[in-house]
């Protein structure tokens, strides 16, 4: 097994896409590239009310539509940059199909791109995006799977609530730690 890189300790906010149809119908997207609702439309217009006062973002998404028209909608000044290594996990087989109860999300199952294959993919696009804002406020606008990793990454497990559609949350390193800041604490509730 080889070793995961690190993430950079450097702040960052991150915005999963609005709701998808399949978020909507419970259903596997992962790689997949599946529109937003219009209920999906609407959180990202009302996360644009926390990240609007942020001056020169550098914008960033993954290169899958749901995430750039998220970042298209919540920052309209700002052209996302697109970087592949933040799309989402491909589920392979799972992708298209009901969530089952249980995710494998770190064991291996044929078809599905490795665990550490995907962490190691999106910390690398992550500190990619943080080194080419030279010294700009991020903002990233990607998917569940890829903050899961990014949870990995600062918390140290993947337990916790499902992060919301299109409600930012800031993350802060704190020493050998990292603080995770939700913006819209409500849509926490």
């Amino acid at each position: 097994m080889s070793s995961l890189p690190s993430l950079s300790p450097l702040p960052f906010i991150f915005v999963r896409h609005g709701e998808t149809f399949y978020n909507f119908e419970k259903r596997v997207a992962g790689s997949r590239n599946v529109p937003l609702t219009p209920k999906g439309e609407a959180q990202a217009l009302n996360a644009r009310q926390v990240l609007t006062d942020i001056a020169d973002p550098f914008v960033v998404s993954s290169t899958l539509d749901r995430a750039i028209k998220t970042a298209r909608i919540a920052m309209p000044d700002h052209e996302p940059m697109t970087l592949a290594g933040l799309c989402e996990r491909d589920w392979g087989p799972l992708q298209g199909n009901s969530i089952p109860d249980q995710m494998p999300y770190v064991e291996a199952v044929d078809g599905v791109e490795s665990w550490e294959d995907f962490q190691t993919r999106v910390i690398n696009a992550i500190n990619e995006a943080q080194r080419l804002a030279q010294g700009r406020p991020v903002i990233i606008f990607a998917h569940a799977g890829v903050f899961r990793v990014v949870r990995m990454a600062t918390q140290g497990h993947l337990e916790g609530k499902r992060l919301p559609n299109a409600s930012p949350v800031k993350l802060l390193p704190a020493g050998d730690t990292w603080e995770m800041i939700p913006l819209q604490p409500e849509d926490w509730a």
